[in-house]
């Protein structure tokens, strides 16, 4: 039987050849150093930039990396959904290609408090715009929007629940993934009322963010979200459940 490690990491990848390589090299190099077992897997969401075959020829000196390619273009949450499923670790974390959230993080603020609880979700939060670095007009209008909407019409306990770095354990991610019905950018929103469905109480940790030069913001994106944060929470509610009990938002 093959070994399962304790750490999968996901990376979600849409027309990421000019990051990729550095985000692969630098969480590799980290977790090389690691008293764990890990896999990498990047998820391909149809890029037309050559980011699968990048990252397949940096099979060569990236450890423990799988490669999957979606055949067209379906959004971050099909790709995330796609990882997860795919993925072996005993917690699997999900990290944007852009590795705005450095890996480290996960030893330094994660791990100490997945040692504390069974069956943990922990979610990042960014930190206020003041201590980002890099950050683009574009992204902190993006980010602070994102914020606004949600807190606003669905989760008003949650700091933030777009930051791309979310750990689960195997149990959660079994229970949460293969239920995601949203493909898009908004899909964060459904994973965590999904985890509040299934009786989790995601903790958050605040974690440094730096955005990068080449980072994009589709305007349509800041609609769309709005949209399907408003479809998730009325799905939801069509079911029975409701939204009025506060989370654990225990640091």
């Amino acid at each position: 039987m093959e070994k399962e490690p304790f750490l999968s990491v996901i990376i979600p990848a849409y027309n990421e050849a000019k990051r990729l390589s550095r985000t692969l090299i630098e969480i590799d190099a980290h977790l090389t150093g690691a008293p764990y077992d890990y896999e990498i897997i990047v998820v391909d969401d149809g890029s037309a930039d050559g980011t699968a075959d990048l990252a397949r020829a940096l099979g060569k000196l990236v450890k423990e990396l799988t490669v999957l390619s979606l055949p067209a273009r379906q959004g971050k949450g099909a790709a995330v959904k796609a990882g997860m499923r795919a993925a072996k670790g005993k917690y699997r974390l999900y990290l944007d290609a852009d590795h705005a959230v450095h890996i480290r993080v996960f030893d330094e603020e994660v791990l100490p408090l997945i040692k504390e609880e069974k069956e943990a979700i922990i979610c990042g939060a960014w930190q206020k715009a003041s201590t980002r670095h890099g950050s683009t007009r574009a992204g902190a209008f993006a980010h602070k929007w994102s914020r606004f909407v949600i807190r606003a019409f669905v989760m008003p306990d949650r700091h933030d629940t777009q930051c791309g770095f979310k750990c689960f354990s195997r149990q959660a991610a079994e229970d949460i993934f293969p239920r995601l019905t949203l493909e898009g950018w908004a899909f964060d929103v459904e994973v965590l009322l999904l985890a509040k469905r299934f009786g989790y109480a995601p903790r958050e940790v605040f974690v440094p963010c730096r955005d990068h030069p080449f980072s994009y913001v589709d305007p349509s994106a800041l609609f769309r979200i709005a949209l399907d944060a408003l479809r998730v929470r009325r799905f939801l509610e069509k079911d029975g459940y409701k939204l009025d009990k506060k989370w654990d938002t225990r640091l």
